[in-house]
């Protein structure tokens, strides 16, 4: 929450003098293995494809420290501690963070999309080797189509937990890896109701390897 109030005194400063600011823009993609684990479509195919996607502005700490005097004094001390903020600013937040593209290759298919509209998290360390863990709210929508199991078609909300190491040789390119759980009000295959437990879904893990691409943007604040 301090990291987030520094943020936005920095924010508020700038639109107050309708200056420029420019910050880096992380862009990440790459694929991704679904796991609906323990659920019968875990039992009737392991494995699931999609893409993972991320997009994130990072006021690091260069940023910070060039718009210091912006920063009204009585938070610019700890403004200066921080090392950066990565955050996706509405209505980026629109865009979805996991689509499920698996075309039934054994008995069963799965198409869809993941939404997180907030999260919160923390980082060790920075370029290039980076370690994260955040939390958040997740939508998922998706329709499961099966030889074996009933048409569903799934829609919840959940909470997820994400670790990811991202390594960045180069500003500009790097890439990243990670796993995430999200964990969902159960839905039981071929129909909406939460019960009976063993024949629902209620957890969807991910294992993804993303590309990272950076470009600067300017903002009129």
């Amino acid at each position: 929450m301090r990291k987030l109030l520094a943020l936005a005194v920095l924010l508020l400063a700038g639109t107050a003098h309708a200056e420029h600011v420019t910050v880096p823009v992380d862009i990440g993609i790459g694929p991704a293995a679904f796991l609906f684990v323990p659920s019968p479509v875990y039992d009737d195919q392991q494995f699931h494809f999609g893409l993972k996607l991320s997009l994130e502005a990072i006021i690091d700490h260069a940023t910070i420290a060039r718009e210091k005097n912006r920063i009204p004094a009585q938070y610019r001390n700890m403004a200066m501690k921080m090392t950066e903020v990565r955050l996706t600013p509405f209505p980026l937040t629109l865009i979805p963070e996991q689509i499920f593209i698996s075309p039934k290759y054994d008995h069963t298919g799965i198409y869809g999309l993941t939404f997180k509209p907030l999260s919160i998290g923390t980082g060790l360390g920075g370029d290039p080797v980076r370690f994260s863990l955040n939390a958040g709210i997740v939508l998922t929508a998706a329709y499961l189509y099966s030889d074996l199991l009933p048409n569903t078609f799934f829609l919840r909300p959940g909470l997820s937990v994400q670790a990811e190491l991202q390594i960045m040789p180069i500003h500009a390119f790097g890439f990243s890896l990670g796993w995430e759980s999200a964990f969902y009000v159960p839905q039981v295959l071929g129909g909406f109701d939460v019960t009976p437990i063993d024949q629902s879904i209620w957890h969807i893990g991910a294992a993804f390897f993303k590309f990272h691409f950076r470009f600067p943007y300017t903002a009129n604040l």
